[in-house]
Order: structure tokens, then sequence, then C-alpha cells
């Protein structure tokens, strides 16, 4: 199938370095902006008013290559093993949560270089974890479709039950666990509803992109804000990015009933 050049665009954003930011903006809390800026040593991106736009547009636009590429592969789950190199505590951390976009692989050796762990003694394999994934959530093959080396497979934001299995699968001498993804729960918002959310995240957004360096410098330097100071940023900042995540996935919701369940929907997707 073809890509528009806009969702070709918004795929080739989420293989570069853009998947870090695009998948934070699918989690609550901000737990995932502490880890880039630790990644970036101390140099986060604060997004800006248009900065946030764009990526929402994007968001958006990856949600519907993924689900006309799972539509045009007749709405099935992949015909192959599906791996995600991962940590234990990473994994178990995820059951029962909701997930971003979730990155996953046909390949054994990029299971095995994702399940890596190094700490400043060496390697550590006792850490080390793979997960077998039964996904029953749209997804798209983002190699074999725009060229890549890693297999890569991309689910859809979904409900993640994790357990651990014993199986004879796993050549990484790490802990396994199965991974299953289903559909996300997602409340019907009236169109006016959903553009006022939009409304008010980039109205927001400057506030919470200084309210996020109070945290982040915070975190970096623990008791060097106050700390009353630290704990309404967080508050602020923990709201607002409940209600980014409840716009994303309500732009899922009328995506998928447009292009998988071929409901009429007349919520518009926002691309401003």
């Amino acid at each position: 199938m073809e890509f528009t050049e806009e969702e070709y665009v918004a795929l080739a954003r989420y293989q570069d370095e853009d998947y870090r930011i695009i998948n934070s903006l699918l989690r609550r809390g901000f737990s995932s902006e502490a880890e880039i800026d630790n990644l970036n040593t101390g140099d986060y991106p604060f997004l800006t008013k248009d900065d946030m736009n764009s990526y929402l547009s994007c968001i958006s636009l990856i949600y519907s290559a993924i689900l006309r590429s799972y539509q045009a592969n007749g709405c099935v789950t992949p015909n192959k093993t599906i791996y995600r190199g991962t940590q234990t505590h990473i994994a178990e951390a995820m059951d029962g949560e909701e997930c971003s976009f979730l990155s996953t692989t046909t390949s054994l050796s990029q299971t095995r270089c994702f399940s890596a762990v190094y700490t400043r003694e060496g390697f550590d394999g006792k850490r080390r974890a793979v997960a077998l994934i039964d996904g029953h959530v749209p997804w798209i093959n983002i190699d074999e479709l725009m060229g890549g080396m890693e297999e890569e497979i991309i689910f859809v934001p979904a409900k993640v039950k994790v357990e651990p299995i014993e199986t004879d699968i796993n050549p990484l001498r790490g802990k396994t666990y199965k991974m299953t993804l289903t559909e996300l729960d997602i409340p019907e918002k009236t169109p006016e509803e959903i553009e006022m959310m939009r409304t008010s995240i980039l109205d927001k957004t400057d506030t919470m992109s200084s309210y996020l360096r109070l945290i982040l410098e915070d975190k970096r330097k623990p008791g060097s804000i106050d700390s009353k100071t630290v704990e309404f940023a967080t508050q602020e900042y923990n709201k607002w990015k409940d209600l980014v995540v409840s716009y994303n996935h309500q732009q899922y919701r009328i995506l998928r009933n447009q292009i998988i369940n071929n409901v009429e929907d007349k919520k518009n997707i926002s691309s401003k």
C-alpha cells in the first residue's frame, strides 16, 4: 500500500530520534521526560506551542498509517513470533498499564541488543529479559514498508498484561514474559470537547515547559528549588500530561472508527 506524503514523513520522524518525544506524549507523568533529559545529559528539548502542534499532528498521522496498513493486512495479528528486548523491572512495571507506541521485532539479534544491561561493573545478566508479544491491536511492519534492518513492528498504544512464562524459545538466558496487548478503553467525547482539549494543550504548552524545567532541575540537583514550587509544578504538569494523553487517545478512537470499523465519525482529526 502507499502512504500519503504526510504519513510517510510522520513515520520517518518516528524512526528517527523523534520517537522519544512522541512516546513521551503518550505516557502520563514526567518519567519519560526525565529519561530523555538524562540521555541528553541535562539538555532536554523543551517544547514550544508550535512544537506541540506539530507533534500532535504527527501522532495522528502515525495512527493513520498504522491503521491503514493493518486494514490492508486483513486486520490480523502478525504471523511471526514477535519479541521485545527489555529488562525485568521495565517489563514488570508495564503490567496493567497503558503503553505508548510499542516497538518490537521479529529479529532475535535485535532482541538481544535491546535486552542487554550494562552497568559500571560491566554486563548485568540478571536483569535481562525478553517479552513474547501477543498483540491484539493494530500494528505496522515499518521496516518492510519503509526500509530498514531491524525487522521492526510497531503496535499502537494499548493496555498491557505481563506475566512470566516458562519457554524454550528464549535463547537469551534472561527472564521470559508474555506481553498481551488489548485495545484501550477510550470514552467518546464530542467534537467540541476534543477541540477544547487541543486548544487547552497548546495554550498551556509554554507554561508547562517552564514547569518541566523546574522539575528536571530539581531532579538533577535535589533541594535546589523550593519544595512547594516543585510540588505545584509537578501537579500542574501531570494534569496537563493527562490531557495530552487523553487527546491523543481520542484521535486514535476516531481514526480507528473511520478506517477499521468503517463508522462515519463527525469528529474532526485536527491537523492544524
